[in-house]
């Protein structure tokens, strides 16, 4: 902090010569020479990070004498704001590479709905400002002042600041009027349905004169305005935006951003647009987005409209990634299995079927496991593979290892008793003898259970194991 003073005396100077440059340029009419060039350089930038990199309460109070400052006071108020950032949040920016990070959006508005007033130091001394000068009238300069403050300011917590901010909205020209949405989404804030349809209309009405718009950095501009729309008010209209929309930007490629930005939307809301826009455009349905989206919504209901998209050849994925995101909604809903189980019993084995036996076959339980069998007694195809191992060994912690694990026996007394009395030669084409020595295997290999016996079910009255024919020849000769 002792600093201070020396940066107050050096930006004060910068500003000075940096007004006496702007006014010599202007009477150039801003024709390229020296003057024009250093009037089109600026310091501030410098100053902001130097301010912001001085954490004192005399840093807030300096930057508060400044925030009228038409060329320092948007760069004071960032200081103001970074200091309330680092303070409260986790040291990250919303932003990241290829898009914003709506991550904290939820629990910004479960803390609003909690605590509608709530608001933060910072915020009310540049809102302060905001509407101190508003009440004096604005002139040109001080409108794009005032907004640049209410962009910074409603990124922090805010209190009830509706008709500031709606006379901010108004100010705004279209291309500044979608980062003071943005940041209000991201202090936890619902937006106006209106407010955003008309800045996509507008901004569609703006691109038949300025091609660019649509065409310049992949549509970058359409792009930020869509990722506000599962944050308005109305999130029901939102699919009507997306059907006026020209066929070039309603491709799953362009949508891309909007439909990650659902994944932090209301669950209800996010589930029944993400499913309408497949329903409207099955591209969706195979689009690695949509589904990761879709599948880490998390929710029953969605959960089992994927299963059912997926049974019905909708979602037809084979690799392992998609399997084990279906296997992991089923450690995360139970009674899916089941669901999945009713929907293998009831009809012949087709390419979205066949995606559901893999899950079973990578998650598999005890009723899992006969299943398959039958199917491959069946078919006559095998489609188990490994799995036994998974239903009668568990992962364990290691003791002696962080981060390890071993691999220990789990009780499978009903799974063999049920599988011996399957069995019937003992052959080749004895698929639960088959499985039955598989587990034989697994026990040698990683021990067995006190309470199991070698015998799957003594009291069952068959020989286990079972000598085939051709095994005992083998032997003799």
């Amino acid at each position: 902090s002792s600093l201070l003073p020396i940066l107050k005396r050096l930006l004060d100077n910068e500003l000075h010569l940096h007004r006496n440059l702007l006014k010599q340029a202007e009477a150039k009419n801003w024709q390229s020479c020296d003057v024009v060039n250093e009037a089109q350089s600026s310091l501030t930038h410098e100053y902001e990070r130097a301010f912001s990199e001085i954490k004192a309460p005399e840093t807030t109070d300096l930057m508060q004498q400044y925030l009228t400052d038409e060329y320092f006071g948007m760069h004071a108020a960032r200081v103001l704001a970074n200091q309330w950032i680092r303070a409260s949040e986790s040291d990250k920016s919303n932003y990241y590479f290829g898009g914003i990070d709506f991550s904290g959006v939820k629990e910004k508005r479960s803390a609003r709905a909690a605590d509608p007033d709530g608001t933060s130091v910072e915020a009310e001394m540049i809102f302060d400002v905001i509407e101190s000068v508003m009440a004096k009238g604005l002139v040109e300069e001080q409108k794009t002042l005032v907004v640049e403050l209410g962009i910074i300011a409603s990124r922090l917590p805010h209190g009830q600041r509706d008709s500031t901010i709606q006379k901010l909205i108004n100010l705004a020209p279209m291309r500044v009027r979608e980062r003071l949405l943005l940041n209000l989404v991201l202090s936890g804030e619902s937006i106006s349905s209106k407010v955003v349809f008309d800045g996509i209309a507008d901004l569609f009405e703006a691109a038949k004169v300025e091609k660019w718009i649509l065409e310049q950095s992949d549509g970058y501009e359409l792009r930020m305005w869509l990722h506000l729309l599962p944050f308005v008010d109305q999130p029901e209209e939102v699919l009507s935006v997306i059907r006026g929309m020209p066929l070039e930007q309603k491709n799953p490629h362009f949508l891309k951003g909007l439909v990650e930005a659902f994944s932090y939307a209301p669950e209800c809301e996010a589930e029944e647009f993400l499913f309408k826009l497949a329903e409207e455009d099955p591209r969706f349905y195979i689009d690695y987005c949509w589904r990761k989206t879709v599948i880490g919504l998390g929710t029953l209901s969605s959960a089992r409209r994927i299963i059912d998209l997926t049974a019905n050849g909708e979602v037809v994925e084979g690799d392992w990634h998609f399997i084990h995101e279906l296997g992991g909604l089923i450690n995360t809903h139970p009674s899916l299995r089941e669901h999945i189980y009713n929907i293998l019993r009831g009809g012949s084995i087709t390419i979205g079927l066949e995606v559901l036996i893999k899950v079973v076959t990578e998650y598999p339980d005890e009723e899992g496991v006969l299943m398959l069998v039958k199917f491959e007694e069946d078919l006559k195809r095998p489609f188990l593979g490994y799995g036994i191992k998974k239903v009668v060994t568990e992962q364990v912690d290691s003791e002696n290892w962080k981060g390890a694990y071993e691999t220990v026996p789990a009780s499978s007394i009903g799974l063999r008793r049920k599988l011996l009395a399957r069995t019937s030669d003992g052959g080749p084409s004895d698929i639960a003898a088959r499985l039955l020595n598989e587990i034989d295997e697994i026990r040698d290999e990683y021990g067995g259970l006190n309470d199991e016996s070698r015998h799957p079910d003594l009291t069952s009255g068959k020989s286990w194991p079972i000598i085939f024919p051709s095994s005992v020849d083998n032997d003799m000769g």
